[in-house]
């Protein structure tokens, strides 16, 4: 979404605040005066056509061409400005005359549900002020002023998104950073009700550098209490001490949530901000966040990502909070209609609908906190526009992230979280609560009960999520493109190919790998929570990873180390160049001495076994090696070539072991059969769904090039939803004996197909990293090993 700057005259701002002010006395006595006349009379009205409304009423109302901001609307929308006198002379009439009676259908229903004098008199004056600086919006729109300084992530942010041009990809780097895998702190900002024991579990299995801010609805005292007193002897949780009674739709849940984001900066160090409710539940470990978080260093949200015209829809309807309840602000109860505002009042503002429920990465929290009160700041202005519309939690985070320098740097698929939050899974009549005016509903995602167990088990492996659409839980059933026919391989449970787990009784979770489908109609998503969880569901949940915690435990014990993947026997069948890092590193129990390590006297190795169902993350090599006469132990970590866009991650190397990951990254012997490059895919934006042929090259120290065979093979990301594979022959080039591939330093690059139409133009490169050929273990140096491997010494 690309904002343009617009002109205004500043001067107006001021002019017009201080009429307001000055016209304040006139305007209550004159709306109270309307009040007063006509609430006796229309109480009973007013009660008898709430009890009457129906939810489909509120889905298609009409547009109310009688009032002053219907009439500003309009102009608007034909480009007419006004000056900045007529400006003003608009503004002074709306808080004198013409808001008292636009907003008199207000007023009655108003004094049918206040009780006191008072509240209604202070819910009328904001009524009127709201009005009116919403004229003044529509008639003197705000300018969206970017940042003085983006971010420099954004630079970079579209290479290889498949939709930048070839002299734009130039000025890119695309040299793909190498680094190993680490814990992303994550800071989770909970919403709940009276949901005490989820949320705590919920935090209890977070990581200790985690942090937590709690908001607990002020309906909900007790709740309150006791997260505070929990949270007194964890000095990463904090309750947020200020509470709203969050009304569904209103401007309370932005209000909070942006407090709440406010405490989170202030708490410390934390990577991602995760936005919850007391209803989610893991159904992954945290391990597994936050290896996705490390190779996708983005925010998410759930949106659209298109501009939606006025159809009728509440997203665009003025609302009040104000008395404890939430006021639909220009609705007329007696026919329905109401005044819309396309593009939420602003012509150059998208309304990006979506799921409130998102990550965000702290660059993006901290400018939205720094400059949330700074008057005439984009996110000032974007707050003013959005936090007025019903359901304005989600129109203001989802808006201003696609309206920040941050844009580039967000996936719009998912937001992490499996929820039945598509037609036909919703709950039937949505969400009412009492405090809602004329009893309007929200949509509200369904409940997931003890029978969805298995389903989220098999989403934690195959999840996908809408292209901007209806939603799939599986892959599209229709591929298209070079793949060819494809049997069908997931079914609506999407439950297919299943083996036995030993966890939870033998639980069904699906084989990989999954074949390859067309983005066209949907892409992986990564779900690491669930939304609206029965409390039978959660402790089934609680239960498996509870035994999946076990049984990482039994694998990664010393007990289990040895060959390959947990077997005793040679460590070079564990790692090639185990025996020589453990000679250049030596255990900390060993310094000072010479000893002769090999597999035979005492030498010991351990590598992680990965998960072959988790296609959609590389499986880095992470090796423990130690010596029997040592104390300590030596830790070697694979760097992972990282990307972004569409290519998030390559390794290369030869071998393979049955649980995914090479034998031999980065380091490779020079008599391997093959060498092999992984990459791994992301779609992020709708912009990746566009064709993206690539195809992967290998350049010799001597600068010949090898190509898989055929010659020219080329593959378009659309139809590979997680990864693929390109194996490379030995070339055919004058070598020793025994030597396949020469010594010295290789590249791996990806290259796009020609953007010429004739396909005469030159190939942009994408991507592009180094790996290393030995002859012999010793010709590999110390920092050989550390540029390619993290290597630390572990006391005992």
């Amino acid at each position: 979404m690309v904002l343009e700057a617009i002109t205004v005259v500043w001067a107006s701002a001021s002019v017009a605040s201080a009429a307001s002010a000055a016209a304040l006395p006139s305007m209550a006595a004159t709306a109270a005066a309307a009040t007063a006349s006509s609430a006796s009379a229309s109480t009973a009205a007013v009660a008898a056509q709430q009890a009457a409304a129906a939810a489909p009423a509120f889905r298609s109302p009409r547009m109310r061409w009688n009032t002053t901001l219907s009439t500003a609307v309009l102009r608007s929308r034909r480009s007419l400005r006004a000056d900045a006198g007529r400006v003003r002379r608009q503004v002074e009439r709306c808080l004198q005359t013409d808001a008292p009676r636009d907003l008199a259908p207000l007023f009655e229903r108003m004094a049918a549900r206040l009780s006191t004098g008072a509240a209604l008199g202070a819910c009328v004056r904001s009524a009127v002020h709201r009005y009116c600086d919403v004229l003044f919006d529509v008639l003197s729109p705000w300018p969206l002023i970017p940042p003085v300084r983006a971010p420099a992530e954004a630079d970079t942010s579209t290479r290889a998104s498949g939709a930048v041009a070839g002299d734009e990809l130039a000025k890119s780097s695309v040299h793909m950073k190498l680094a190993a895998e680490r814990e992303v702190t994550v800071c989770f900002v909970v919403f709940m009700t009276d949901e005490v024991e989820a949320v705590k579990d919920l935090l209890e299995r977070g990581h200790s550098g985690d942090k937590a801010v709690v908001h607990v609805d002020l309906r909900h005292p007790t709740a309150s209490r006791s997260m505070l007193a929990w949270a007194a002897a964890r000095p990463n949780v904090a309750v947020l001490r200020k509470r709203w009674a969050v009304l569904r739709a209103g401007e309370s849940a932005t209000e909070a949530l942006l407090e709440a984001l406010e405490v989170a900066v202030e708490m410390g160090h934390w990577e991602v901000a995760l936005f919850l409710s007391g209803t989610h539940a893991w159904i992954r470990p945290r391990s597994d966040l936050s290896r996705f978080l490390f190779y996708h260093p983005v925010s998410f949200a759930m949106t659209d990502e298109t501009f939606t015209e006025v159809a009728g829809r509440l997203g665009f309807e003025l609302q009040l909070e104000c008395g404890g309840h939430l006021w639909l602000l220009t609705r007329d109860h007696k026919d329905q209609s109401t005044v819309l505002l396309p593009r939420l009042g602003h012509p150059n503002l998208t309304r990006a609908a979506g799921h409130s429920f998102v990550a965000l990465r702290r660059p993006f929290v901290e400018w939205v906190v720094g400059n949330r009160r700074l008057q005439g700041s984009l996110v000032w202005t974007v707050l003013r526009y959005t936090t007025r519309m019903v359901s304005g939690i989600e129109t203001a985070l989802t808006t201003l992230l696609l309206t920040s320098p941050w844009r580039a740097l967000t996936n719009t698929r998912h937001d992490l979280t499996f929820a039945k939050i598509f037609p036909g899974e919703q709950e039937p009549f949505g969400h009412r609560e009492p405090e809602h005016d004329m009893g309007f509903v929200v949509a509200s995602a369904g409940t997931l009960g003890p029978e969805a167990f298995e389903r989220l088990q098999a989403a934690r492996w195959n999840h996908w999520v809408p292209n901007g659409g209806h939603g799939v839980h599986q892959p599209p059933l229709q591929p298209v493109g070079s793949a060819g026919p494809l049997p069908a391989q997931s079914t609506g449970s999407g439950v297919a190919n299943l083996e036995p787990s030993p966890c939870a009784g033998g639980l069904p979770l699906p084989q990989a790998p999954w074949p390859r489908y067309s983005l066209d109609e949907a892409s992986p998503g990564f779900a690491s929570f669930a939304r609206k969880v029965h409390p039978l569901l959660r402790a089934r949940l609680v239960e498996r990873l509870d035994c999946e915690a076990a049984e990482l435990s039994r694998v990664a014990s010393p007990a289990a180390s040895g060959r390959g993947e947990g077997r005793s026997g040679s460590i070079a069948e564990v790692w090639p160049l185990a025996a020589h890092a453990l000679t250049l590193t030596q255990a900390s129990g060993c310094v000072g001495q010479r000893v002769a390590i090999s597999g035979a006297n005492g030498a010991d190795a351990q590598r992680r076994v990965c998960d072959a169902r988790e296609q959609g993350l590389p499986c880095p090599m992470e090796v423990r090696l130690r010596w029997a006469a040592c104390a300590g132990e030596v830790l070697v970590r694979e760097h992972v070539a990282l990307g972004s866009g569409r290519l998030f991650a390559m390794q290369v190397g030869a071998g393979s072991l049955p649980s995914g990951g090479l034998l031999a990254p980065s380091l490779v012997p020079a008599d391997s059969a093959s060498l092999r490059a992984t990459l791994f895919v992301a779609v992020r934006r709708r912009a990746d769904a566009v064709p993206l042929l690539v195809r992967v090259g290998l350049q010799a120290p001597g600068g010949e090039e090898v190509r898989p065979a055929p010659q020219d093979v080329w593959t378009d990301v659309r139809e590979v939803p997680r990864q693929f594979t390109v194996s490379f022959a030995p070339p055919h080039l004058p070598l020793p004996s025994r030597w396949h591939w020469r010594p010295g330093r290789w590249n791996a690059t990806v290259y796009a197909a020609p953007s010429t139409a004739d396909g005469r133009g030159n190939e942009d490169v994408l991507a592009w990293r180094s790996f290393y050929v030995y002859r012999r273990p010793r010709d590999v140096t110390p920092g050989l090993l550390r540029e390619f491997f993290k290597v630390a010494t572990l006391a005992p």
